[in-house]
């Protein structure tokens, strides 16, 4: 706020929040971890039971793409238009609706005017090529179907070598993308969530995570492997998802806890290499001052943040390339 105004980046966040910003649907709030968004139109076909007294909405966690050593979760929400209690009977398939496809079968008891969560866990191994997973949830003799295309990328770590979603920090997002102007402010914004998606970088958080500095990255780099084992151990058997918000920015502790600026490539690198060792998914921290399309306007920018998204994508580009038909 400025002179007892509200400033035009938290206008703009506020009309933003019923808005696609780009390809990404993403609810903007100043302050906490509010949303996780994917980039792109949504994969689910129409709810084929939409007009019935049973409606199904369907994600799959991580949504993809994924490594071939890894586990994705297939969600399900059921819910009961009905003014009587149902017994949803939902079943979970791999590219076809066939018997010998099917990944799993739960049935789910959906109060009246209620919901439920159906779900179930499919596993990559030996499943490298593009797929469609499949759900089909039967009540009271009435059928509703979803559809999540997925491709599964053949790798010798359960985590892909590039980055799947990353965060907006709110301060970050002040300093890059906030103006004078609401609708100048939007416009960066919904640039830089594009330049996000351009990246593969297609699951957004926004939010803020305080955390202790060493100011010496060789030292934390250091520690990694035995820090993510011990991590990954406490996982292990819980069906909680396991993601690495991976840092592209460092301090020299001249200022304290602050100054930070982006860090070299080399590094990000080494920490890509070391981390997908142990999850599934990599997600940056963070975009706006250290990351930066140099096609997007905005308030400010570093010039190492230019160099880091050029070197990066270069870097993905040439990844992909030498792995196409693998």
């Amino acid at each position: 706020m400025r002179d007892g105004k509200p400033h035009a980046l938290a206008s703009a966040a506020g009309k933003a929040s019923r808005l696609r910003l780009g390809a990404v649907s993403v609810l903007l709030t100043l302050w906490g971890i509010v949303a996780i968004a994917r980039c792109g139109e949504t994969a689910e076909t129409p709810d084929r039971g939409a007009r019935d007294a049973t409606s199904i909405r369907m994600t799959v966690v991580p949504a993809g793409p994924v490594s071939n050593r890894t586990r994705v979760e297939i969600r399900v929400g059921v819910e009961n238009n009905s003014t009587a209690p149902r017994k949803c009977d939902a079943r979970f398939y791999l590219d076809r609706r066939e018997p010998a496809l099917e990944i799993g079968k739960q049935t789910v008891p959906v109060p009246a005017h209620g919901r439920a969560l159906a779900r179930c866990w499919w596993d990559t191994r030996g499943k490298a090529g593009k797929h469609q997973l499949v759900c089909r949830v039967t009540a009271e003799g009435r059928v509703s179907e979803r559809l999540w295309p997925i491709e599964v990328i053949a790798s010798d770590t359960p985590g892909l070598p590039f980055f799947q979603g990353v965060w907006i920090e709110p301060f970050g997002l002040l300093l890059s993308c906030g103006t004078a102007r609401p609708e100048e402010t939007e416009a960066n914004v919904r640039a830089s969530v594009d330049a996000m998606c351009r990246l593969g970088m297609d699951m957004i958080v926004f939010g803020y995570v305080p955390g202790k500095y060493t100011y010496k990255p060789e030292n934390r780099i250091a520690m990694l492997d035995e820090v993510y084992a011990r991590y990954r151990g406490f996982h292990e058997g819980t069906d909680k998802h396991f993601w690495s918000d991976l840092e592209v920015w460092e301090m020299d502790g001249s200022q304290g806890y602050g100054g930070a600026y982006p860090a070299a490539f080399e590094r990000v690198r080494r920490q890509i290499e070391i981390e997908r060792k142990y999850m599934p998914v990599l997600t940056a921290y963070a975009w706006h001052t250290y990351f930066q399309d140099p096609s997007c306007r905005g308030n400010k920018t570093d010039p190492r943040a230019v160099q880091l998204f050029q070197a990066y994508s270069a870097w993905k580009k040439q990844h992909e390339r030498a792995t196409e038909g693998r």
